[in-house]
């Protein structure tokens, strides 16, 4: 199965469970098969509610054929079958995770276009790219395009992700930049009507 085109965040902080899996299945039901995926993410969340959240959001994957990738917690990738794992920049080694979680496919957070590079991930989700976060500016499609270069003159076929104030009217743009694919939270899941995703889903 082919790469997600966007991937909707969970943030259990901002959303309850009921909200993120109502959004998700929502999307899910109008798009293409293997066009969406949603990631498990919920840091310092118990695990007990990270994987209640997760078996809704894996039902409604396997009901639609899209993907559930969850962030960092491979034991919980596991035990859901998730399609693909998130990497944060200091953790598990991409190697690691694949010998973990051989059937998923192996997304890596990426911060500077120049540790892009040499990963051996199926993905890179380079951030922050349309508003700046944690003091990191904003990269913009030139940091795509900077990052699709670096990965070509390398060599290398991994698909770039764009992650930080993405929202569907910025898509063109990024996709011309070289963009393979989009995760999006607050633009999904804070949306008043995310189904303006489903534009750029077609």
């Amino acid at each position: 199965m082919e790469l997600p085109l966007l991937v909707a965040v969970t943030d259990l902080e901002r959303w309850s469970a009921e909200h993120m899996v109502s959004v998700f299945q929502g999307l899910a039901e109008r798009a293409a098969p293997g066009k969406l995926g949603v990631q498990l993410r919920g840091p310092g969340e118990p695990a007990r509610r990270l994987l209640e959240l997760g078996k809704a959001l894996a039902s409604v994957a396997r009901d639609y054929g899209h993907w559930l990738i969850v962030n960092d917690r491979l034991d919980l990738a596991l035990e859901l079958d998730a399609s693909g794992v998130h990497l944060p920049e200091r953790g598990v080694s991409v190697q690691d995770a694949r010998r973990i979680c051989s059937s998923a496919r192996v997304f890596r957070a990426c911060h500077s276009v120049s540790a892009a590079a040499g990963l051996g991930a199926d993905a890179v989700v380079l951030s922050p790219i349309a508003a700046p976060r944690k003091g990191r500016p904003a990269l913009g499609a030139g940091g795509i395009r900077a990052c699709v270069g670096e990965l070509c003159a390398a060599g290398e076929t991994t698909a770039v992700y764009a992650l930080g104030g993405v929202e569907p009217a910025s898509v063109q743009a990024l996709c011309a930049a070289g963009a393979s694919g989009f995760l999006a939270m607050g633009s999904v899941f804070g949306a008043v009507h995310p189904e303006a995703w489903l534009e750029v889903l077609r």
